[in-house]
């Protein structure tokens, strides 16, 4: 089976699949889900493909899509920490440019999972950007989904309650060193030369 990873520009020819594999696996336990989140997920990825820092990586086997991942940058001025989640020093939450990017959803289809999709997609992704580290938000019940995380690096600053609109309450908050995903794009390229 062919399997091809894709950019920026592939993913928006794809936006209304990336929509509809979002819809699908975050609808599903163990996530929370409100009836509105499809629609505000379409405006939201559609204010992110606007956004200059924004990437997407996409994966496709036989031409159909079957998983994601996408992210901005975090802009200095965001109100991410506004509650300062966990034990840090101040300077773990200060803002500058290039500093942090987030992952904002990652997604792959049920039945193409633990064949090394999400790490592929994650890492490609993440290879490509010049900020000095990667945040992340997963909802409390997806213990899969962080096991996941973890295995990769991630590592859990806190807990933080959602913003009003938010599917879910609270949000557990990861981070990770850019770094090592843009050595293995680069070792993974010289292989290639």
């Amino acid at each position: 089976m062919e399997r091809v990873f894709g950019g920026l520009g592939m993913a928006w020819a794809r936006f209304d699949e990336i929509c509809d594999l979002y819809d699908e696996v975050f609808s599903s336990p163990p996530f929370a889900w409100v009836p509105e989140e499809s629609v505000n997920h379409r405006a939201r990825l559609r204010a992110y493909f606007a956004d200059r820092s924004f990437s997407a990586m996409i994966a496709l086997e036989e031409d159909e899509l079957v998983g994601f991942a996408y992210g901005r940058a975090l802009g200095v001025d965001s109100q991410f920490w506004w509650s300062r989640p966990g034990l840090r020093e101040e300077v773990f939450y200060a803002e500058y440019p290039g500093r942090t990017f987030v992952l904002g959803d990652l997604a792959v289809r049920s039945d193409r999972r633990s064949r090394g999709l999400g790490r592929a997609l994650v890492s490609g992704l993440l290879g490509r950007r010049a900020e000095e580290r990667a945040i992340l938000t997963v909802q409390p019940p997806a213990i899969r989904t962080k096991r996941f995380y973890r295995r990769m690096g991630w590592e859990f600053v806190g807990v933080v309650k959602a913003m009003p609109g938010s599917v879910s309450p609270k949000w557990e908050i990861f981070v990770v060193d850019i770094e090592p995903f843009r050595a293995l794009i680069t070792r993974a390229a010289k292989g290639n030369e």
